[in-house]
């Protein structure tokens, strides 16, 4: 390492002339390891050097600072400041780094609290000797090993590695956790916080830890010890409202044991006069014991010792000294400890109780059981009262079981509420009607079987406060099957308790019958209604029905008279010529004939179908069919029974439908005809097209445009305004097939199209 420049005051405080001076002393003032930390990139500051320069001993305070050129990464070399200091020790014979740990250790070695440092990832860097105990390892082992590794939390695995991760982002961490040692688990309480350089670069974590195990288990004790005074408390309330006084001390003397830490113990009372003592309960003693205790004559001397002393006694025996006054199941009782029990109504009583070792018990005992015994006190106080309720509440059973039964046989259900609208009683109409029991709807709100939509209203109805007033409203209510009720009910206060509004008394009453009786004078009303509606409307089906009637003779007529006039020509024709009619016109006249044949069968079926025509409407027997060749089927037998050129337009697929085969040709061919027999002369053209989910043809003619008045009585018959008459074949075709159209679901239309017409009509697939 080469020295580069120095100034006046670091040659000055080092006793040098020139700067190659400082060549010799480099390795003095610049430990070995001081620079493998600066030039790794870490500032040292106000490191001790003490050393001979020239045979004269320096004290100075040295900084060394990397330097690192704006914008690059590695140092280049370091800047050392030298300033006057005093160093107080001995100049330390390890490393400064040693030494700052010896310093360190000086400081807080006599500290009961666990101290340790951590780098930034949580592994050990230093730690005291306190901190190394709780560990129960020494620093060699734990150093650089993270913290969750060394303290392990009986808790969770992972609980330090998060309490680190926290003390890295928030700068804190304070909580309480369980580790285990060698002499057990220990309980610590620990406070973390993160290290800072003053520049704000995190250089670790420090751990401030205390053992709260003693602490910890004081608060467990105590909270053990009210544990079971409240417990003793809970039992005196429980024995003086609803159990016997033997059965209540029983159990009570079971707890005090324990808050003693005693193998046995004894309740007894005894006349003041006399100190004979009677025997009411023991626990943990000898039956021979006890008997003694209460008979003998030892028994009756202690007695009359503790009954008068104020503050209880305590008896301790050594082994050996002569025979105990009570023994237990595991010995003699060496130490007793015994404290009156004081009551007015009642003879004294004596709480003792005794363990097996003497000089157990002592005066925090004694104060215990004083206490204890002022409650038992208290017992024996209003055990007396208790018989004297009894008997009372015996009479009021029995006045209750009269006024249940009365209640139980109102006609009306009856239900009782809080002042916060929950039921406490409920009659035995109340379960018939609503099908609840006590114990499923005690407690609860009456508003949860009101229907919802109107709970608020009626609650705020029922819930009345004036004494002079009550309500009556209906209702709906939820019986136990979810069921709606209709009711009337009715409301008034319940008797004030102390001034204070305490409820109300709510009678329920089943409407549902009259009711239904309303609403059935109600459908009759309406039914009355919908008859005189359906008279008017049977008026206009007749009307409807005539004209029907009317379309179906025109469709007999047009049937009938179209194939009989066609016959009637062509068995003329046959009749003239029927030598020189030709092989093969005479099959194709016989083929037309049959097509004629054809329309007698469909008048056939139309016939059969008047029979069970219903309101006018046709009975169609739909299958599924292929329109495209249907169509192409009667525009065939039209163009070859007319001889004429039909153009017929069709789409490259096959469009199926289910329709009435039969009437769907009828259909067609009755529009053909139309269109045919209006414009003889005129080409005509026939299309088929698929749109959205109808089946749509167009048949159009390219003659003269049809007559407005022509198109006008159209568009009447399509709309049912008008009717064909008897002597147009055209118009009652057209009437036909706009009939089937209708049954099938479809629609039809007449306009003009360029020089022509076009009837255009459509049915759903």
């Amino acid at each position: 390492m080469e020295v580069i420049n120095a100034n006046k005051a670091a040659l000055k405080l080092m006793g040098l002339a020139s700067l190659e001076a400082i060549e010799p002393l480099i390795e003095k003032i610049i430990d070995p390891e001081i620079r493998t930390l600066v030039l790794s990139g870490v500032e040292v500051l106000n490191v001790p050097l003490r050393c001979d320069l020239h045979e004269e001993e320096t004290n100075c305070l040295c900084s060394y600072i990397p330097v690192i050129p704006e914008g690059g990464a590695e140092v280049h070399g370091m800047i050392v400041l030298i300033k006057p200091g005093m160093v107080s020790s001995v100049p330390p014979v390890e490393s400064w780094l040693e030494w700052g740990r010896r310093y360190i250790n000086q400081v807080i070695l006599n500290l009961r609290e666990g101290v340790c440092y951590l780098d930034t990832k949580g592994r050990i860097i230093y730690a005291n000797r306190t901190f190394k105990e709780m560990s129960n390892s020494s620093f060699e082992e734990i150093s650089g090993q993270h913290i969750a590794s060394v303290l392990k939390p009986t808790c969770r695995p992972l609980f330090l590695m998060e309490a680190v991760e926290k003390t890295v982002k928030e700068g804190s961490w304070q909580g309480e956790f369980e580790v285990r040692c060698a002499e057990g688990p220990r309980a610590l309480l620990a406070t973390s916080a993160k290290v800072s350089s003053e520049e704000g670069k995190d250089l670790g974590i420090a751990i401030f830890a205390r053992d709260i195990t003693e602490r910890k288990w004081l608060e467990s004790e105590m909270q053990w010890r009210n544990q079971e005074l409240s417990l003793v408390y809970d039992l005196l309330h429980l024995t003086t409202a609803y159990q016997d006084l033997e059965e209540g001390l029983k159990q009570l003397l079971a707890r005090i044991l324990p808050i003693v830490k005693a193998e046995a113990g004894v309740i007894y009372v005894c006349d003041l006069n006399a100190y004979e003592p009677q025997l009411v309960t023991y626990q943990g003693l000898a039956y021979r014991s006890a008997k003694d205790l209460t008979s003998g004559k030892e028994g009756k001397l202690l007695t009359r010792k503790i009954v008068q002393s104020a503050t209880g006694v305590i008896f301790n025996r050594e082994p050996g000294q002569g025979h105990s006054i009570l023994s237990g199941r595991r010995g003699e009782l060496l130490s007793l400890a015994a404290v009156p029990i004081s009551s007015m109504t009642r003879s004294a009583g004596v709480l003792m109780v005794g363990h097996k070792e003497s000089g157990h018990f002592g005066d925090n005992e004694l104060r215990v059981l004083l206490s204890l015994a002022s409650q038992i006190g208290v017992v024996f106080e209003l055990a007396g009262l208790l018989d004297d309720l009894r008997n009372r509440l015996e009479e009021l059973g029995r006045e209750r079981d009269f006024s249940r039964a009365l209640v139980d046989s109102m006609p009306s259900a009856l239900v009782l509420l809080d002042n916060r609208g929950r039921m406490v009683y409920i009659n035995q109409r109340f379960s018939e009607l609503l099908g609840y029991t006590l114990g499923e709807v005690e407690n609860n709100s009456f508003s949860s079987l009101v229907i919802p939509g109107g709970r608020k209203k009626i609650m705020a109805d029922v819930m009345i406060r004036e004494r002079s007033s009550g309500v009556w409203l209906d209702a709906d209510l939820i019986d136990k099957w979810g069921d709606t009720l209709a009711v009337l009910l009715t409301s008034t206060p319940r008797p004030f308790e102390s001034g204070e509004y305490s409820g109300a008394i709510v009678t329920i009453t089943d409407v549902s019958e009259q009711r239904a009786r309303e609403i059935e004078a109600q459908e009759i009303g309406e039914t009355a209604k919908g008859l005189s509606r359906e008279l008017a409307g049977a008026r206009d089906s007749l009307q409807l029905l005539d004209s029907r009637k009317e379309a179906y003779l025109f469709m007999v007529h047009y049937e009938v008279a179209t194939p009989l006039k066609y016959i009637g020509e062509e068995i003329g024709s046959l009749e003239k010529g029927m030598a020189d009619i030709p092989p093969d016109e005479a099959r194709s006249r016989l083929q037309r004939m049959r097509q004629v044949l054809r329309r007698l069968e469909r008048l056939a079926l139309d016939i059969q179908d008047a029979a069970g025509m219903e309101k006018g409407k046709l009975r169609l027997r739909r299958r599924e069919m292929n329109l495209c060749e249907m169509t192409s089927r009667v525009v065939d037998e039209i163009a070859d029974g007319q001889e004429l050129s039909i153009s017929l337009d069709l789409p490259d697929e096959s469009i199926i439908g289910r329709a009435d085969t039969l009437r769907m040709e009828q259909a067609l061919m009755c529009v053909l005809n139309h269109a045919m027999e209006s414009s003889p002369e005129s080409a005509m053209r026939v299309s088929l097209s698929h749109k959205g989910n109808e089946a749509h043809w167009q048949i159009e003619n390219t003659g003269t445009a049809g007559e407005s008045k022509t198109l006008q009585s159209l568009n009447d018959i399509i709309s049912g305004k008008g009717l064909p008459g008897m002597e147009s074949n055209v118009d009652t075709g057209f009437f036909i097939c706009n009939h089937v159209i209708t049954a099938h679901g479809g629609s039809m239309r007449v306009e003009e199209s360029g020089d022509g017409t076009a009837i255009c009509f459509s049915i759903p697939l």
